[in-house]
């Protein structure tokens, strides 16, 4: 239900606003060649590449249009509802997840970038659903599983470098569920993988640094502020976080669950990952 609900949002109006200035920029190098989208790569934004040769394929079928060019943002933003929806379910239960899906839905900033030819809905979906993945890997850790992880990492850099952060936020997973020598090594080494199939894009992106000069160093405020425009008015901001709260302190229920495959000290981790993705798509934008 969160999936079909964020579907309808994202397709309610998408047409209607004009592009803005970013928007634009992915539509003038969408429609570019790929020879001159790998020169623009290589001389000025190596960081969304993977995503301009994306929209360049969305752009060769259907078209410049408004609608067209948000349409794998708004395809993103229902999958990112399924997959919190799934997440909530493995980690917690059935009725947890549905709400965790719900309360994405209904997000503002997760709207907002549903209705935006940008890369950060891709960014929240690939993450959610690579997490799914991560969580599953406790229970079926099979190699291929572990290959799939590594190739879902490393198409996440090339798709955003800043998303490659949840990285350590799965490793703090690991490590305060104590599990295995055998899966933290086998973790280790499809992430260690992925890291080094997309090191070409991240020296690339390294040289450059200079075009994110103009930016300050964020601080508290700015944090405080990304915290209530993702859950809208401060009052739902400070409810949430109250919530959150209960639910780090009491987590026995999911941890008397024998089908969870993560104990509770090792869930927060997980729940915290879903989080991140949807919540850290507006600093990110800041690279753009």
């Amino acid at each position: 239900m969160p999936a079909l609900l964020a579907l309808a949002m994202g397709v309610w109006g998408a047409g209607r606003l004009p592009l803005w200035r970013d928007e634009a920029i992915t539509s003038e190098i969408a429609r570019r060649s790929v020879p001159d989208i790998l020169w623009c790569a290589r001389h000025i934004d190596a960081v969304h590449a993977g995503y301009y040769l994306l929209m360049h394929c969305v752009v060769q079928v259907f078209g410049a249009g408004e609608f067209a060019l948000r349409l794998p943002s708004i395809a993103a933003f229902a999958a990112t509802a399924a997959g919190i929806t799934v997440l909530g379910r493995r980690i917690m239960s059935g009725p947890a997840g549905l709400v965790a899906g719900l309360l994405y839905t209904a997000a503002p900033f997760a709207s907002r970038y549903a209705h935006e030819a940008r890369s950060y809905s891709l960014v929240a979906a690939l993450t959610v659903w690579l997490t799914v993945l991560f969580v599953d890997l406790a229970e079926r850790g099979s190699r291929r599983r572990y290959a799939a992880y590594g190739a879902g990492v490393a198409l996440l850099g090339l798709v955003h470098l800043f998303a490659l952060l949840i990285l350590p936020a799965h490793l703090a997973t690991l490590l305060q569920a104590h599990r295995t020598r055998t899966m933290l090594r086998r973790w280790s080494a499809a992430a260690a993988a992925a890291v080094v199939a997309v090191s070409p894009l991240i020296a690339l992106a390294v040289t450059q640094r200079n075009a994110l000069d103009w930016l300050t160093r964020p601080g508290w405020r700015d944090a405080l502020f990304l915290a209530e425009a993702f859950t809208g008015p401060p009052k739902a901001a400070y409810l949430l976080g109250a919530a959150m709260a209960v639910g780090l302190i009491r987590p026995g229920a999911a941890a008397r669950s024998p089908r969870r495959p993560w104990p509770c000290r090792g869930c927060c981790c997980p729940r915290r990952c879903c989080s991140w993705s949807p919540s850290s798509i507006p600093s990110t934008r800041a690279a753009t």
